[in-house]
């Protein structure tokens, strides 16, 4: 992957989080009420495997897994995608692969 499709990822990824972020959130309130297995393994499994979400909630880190499956399906790399978040305090790749494995097993080739 070059810097420019890299960089080209990572804008998308940004662009996605920074307007989608909120609108998942919505997305996931609103389907509160309803049982999604997905959803809850991921968290089980964010939680259990101890990967590091710094200060995030349930609902923001389950925002965050859809967000990256949508990027996985649009064609972007699970290193690009874990590019983002990156920090001290999150586990970017962490979050991106159990993302993967339990919220989008069919982006994995």
């Amino acid at each position: 992957m070059t810097a420019s499709t890299k960089e080209t990822a990572m804008s998308r990824i940004t662009k996605t989080l920074s307007a989608g972020m909120s609108v998942a959130a919505l997305l996931i309130v609103g389907t509160a009420g309803e049982a999604h297995a997905d959803d809850a393994s991921f968290i089980s499994t964010i939680r259990g495997n101890g990967i590091r979400v710094a200060a995030m909630n349930d609902s923001t880190i389950i925002a965050l897994g859809h967000i990256m499956c949508s990027s996985l399906r649009d064609g972007s790399s699970l290193d690009t995608v874990a590019g983002f978040p990156a920090g001290i305090l999150v586990d970017g790749h962490g979050i991106a692969v159990t993302a993967q494995q339990e919220l989008c097993p069919d982006t994995i080739k």
